[in-house]
């Protein structure tokens, strides 16, 4: 579980239209207020990472974002996605101890993991994962895939809105409570 972001109503973290908001709610509806931002957030977030298209990662990630409260006048948005701290901030790519991680060489390999193939096998005194193509008396081997310990750090790409527009959103909430009164 990664947070990714958290907020409160209280102190700088809200603008002041929220915090003047904050202050004439009861401990109850200062909670709905602070929820209420906190889904707005999440929805922004889902709508952002269903929005790169690709691969099934994205609609992935966003099915696992969520808000949460804390107490009366806080709340966080989390995202329970294994990769979507790597996703947001960037960083290498590490291999857990005693794994490596699988670079694709091969057209075919693409988009597929090394476990989908079952003749795989590690070239001895390399680092690849290589097959047989054809008779296996030829003995012509295809690289498919290259294992490496890490990955040079990965540049961010990022699907949480940034901190204006997540005042925005709030702040917006706050003029809608605001017009109803």
């Amino acid at each position: 579980m990664a947070t990714i972001f958290k907020f409160n109503t209280k102190g700088n973290e809200a603008t002041p239209l929220l915090n003047r908001l904050a202050l004439g709610l009861t401990p109850t509806r200062q909670r709905g207020l602070v929820l209420s931002w906190a889904i707005r957030v999440r929805d922004e977030a889902k709508r952002i990472a269903r929005g790169k298209g690709g691969s099934r990662f994205w609609a992935q990630l966003a099915r696992t974002i969520h808000a949460v409260p804390r107490g009366t006048s806080a709340a966080r948005v989390q995202v329970d996605h294994v990769a979507a701290a790597q996703k947001q901030f960037g960083g290498p790519i590490v291999a857990k101890p005693g794994k490596a991680l699988t670079i694709p060489l091969n057209p075919v390999a693409k988009r597929r993991r090394a476990r989908e193939f079952r003749d795989l096998f590690i070239l001895p005194g390399s680092n690849l994962l290589v097959r047989h193509v054809g008779p296996r008396a030829n003995g012509e081997l295809v690289a498919m895939y290259l294992l490496v310990k890490r990955v040079r750090p990965q540049r961010p790409d990022p699907f949480m809105p940034n901190e204006t527009q997540i005042a925005n959103l709030g702040e917006d909430l706050a003029r809608a409570h605001f017009a109803k009164a």
